[in-house]
Formats: structure tokens, C-alpha cells, sequence
């Protein structure tokens, strides 16, 4: 699975990075949000382990905060859905409430901790399994149904049996 970490921070890049490859990951790393963006247009990408506190400078720049590229993901039409981790100060607890409104997923603490990352990870690996789970149902359930027309209309006459009779 590809992940992208967005982090000025060359510590907290290198960190991500070692706990991605220990988990497997396709790790790719870049400074901004808009290097991060145009990297998931291009890519598949499923995880993004982004800073709250990225540098938007030199101002007028039009530079985009760590929290502007969350909300700019979650308002792009991708194929599946992205994994959004983000580190925040674990001395400013507003910031974990402005995340989740704009649609993060999980929550670590900075400095990166290695073991909190990976914890992290499976929390989204886990996620991403349910995905997949529901995805092969509804691929069993077309193709149940393009092989018996009747199989749909069946479960449709039952349900409202049931309904009459209960």
C-alpha cells in the first residue's frame, strides 16, 4: 500500500518513514500540502500522515496549513477512501477537535513517536480491511445477482412477507 507523509519537519519525515517500511508501506515523503496533493492526483494513495503544524511561508505565498490539506482531501472525488493520520501538539487539545470536523482519522502526538506511529498503522490497516471485506461482498452480491434475475426480486418479495407479517 502506498502512504505519504507531509511534514517540514526532516526528523518527523525520516521517523514516518523507517515505521512505514517496517510495516510494509510504499513510503513517499514530501515538505508541503501542495507537493501532497499533486502526489495523491497522481498516485493511489491510501494513507497520509500529515503535520498540523506545517509552514505555510513565506506569507502570501499561498501556502496551505497541514489541517487546509485534510479538508482539500476529503473535498476531492478519489477512487476509495484516504486514511488521514495527523500529528498535532499535545498541548493544544483544540487542534484534535478542528481535525476531526475536517475529517482526520487518527491522532498522534509530536514528536513521532515510532511505536504510537505503528499502532496508528494498524488502526488504519484495519480500517482499510473492512473496506475491502465490503467491497467483496458487494462483488459476491453482483454476481449473484447476474446470474439469477430472480435471486433480487426474491429477497425483495420475503422482506415485505415479513413485513405483513409481523
Amino acid at each position: 500500500m502506498h502512504a505519504l507523509t507531509v511534514d517540514d519537519d526532516v526528523l518527523s519525515l525520516a521517523v514516518a518513514e523507517n515505521a512505514l517500511a517496517q510495516m510494509g508501506y510504499q513510503a513517499r515523503t514530501v515538505p508541503t500540502a501542495r507537493a501532497a496533493l499533486e502526489v495523491i492526483q497522481q498516485q493511489r494513495i491510501r494513507l497520509v500522515i500529515i503535520s498540523w503544524n506545517l509552514r505555510t511561508s513565506p506569507p502570501g505565498s499561498g501556502g496551505i496549513s497541514g489541517l487546509d490539506l485534510c479538508r482539500a482531501i476529503r473535498a476531492k472525488d478519489l477512487h476509495g477512501y484516504v486514511h488521514i493520520i495527523m500529528m498535532v501538539d499535545p498541548n493544544e487539545p483544540c487542534q484534535r477537535m478542528e481535525g476531526l470536523h475536517a475529517g482526520v482519522d487518527c491522532f498522534l502526538n509530536k514528536p513521532l513517536a515510532p511505536a504510537e506511529l505503528l499502532v496508528g498503522l494498524k488502526a488504519a490497516e484495519r480500517v482499510r480491511a473492512l473496506e475491502t471485506r465490503d467491497l467483496a461482498l458487494l462483488a459476491l452480491a453482483k454476481l449473484a445477482e447476474s446470474r439469477d434475475t430472480e435471486a433480487g426480486a426474491h429477497i425483495e418479495r420475503m422482506q415485505a412477507f415479513t413485513q405483513t407479517l409481523a
